[in-house]
């Protein structure tokens, strides 16, 4: 997502009344929502343990995310 550009930087002439000091704010702006977009992350579907044990077992740290097998969202907590 990081080479994805979400808000398109505009062009002057797109803007008949704006000022240079308007047009270049309207780029920062954009820059600025691409940036904090570029840095959103995903969650994945967590791997699923009966319970804190076995998530240990399987190889979880601690603060780690699982699910049980009825959709529990668990953090290893040992």
């Amino acid at each position: 997502m990081a080479d994805k550009e979400i808000i398109r930087t505009p062009f002057q002439p797109e803007f008949a009344n704006i000022t240079q000091a308007g047009f270049r704010f309207l780029q920062q702006v954009a820059e600025k929502i691409n940036n904090a977009t570029a840095r959103i992350v995903t969650i994945e579907t967590p791997p699923t343990y009966a319970d804190n044990a076995a998530a240990v077992t399987g190889g979880l740290a601690v603060g780690s995310f699982y699910k049980t097998a009825t959709g529990e969202v668990r953090i290893v907590v040992s």
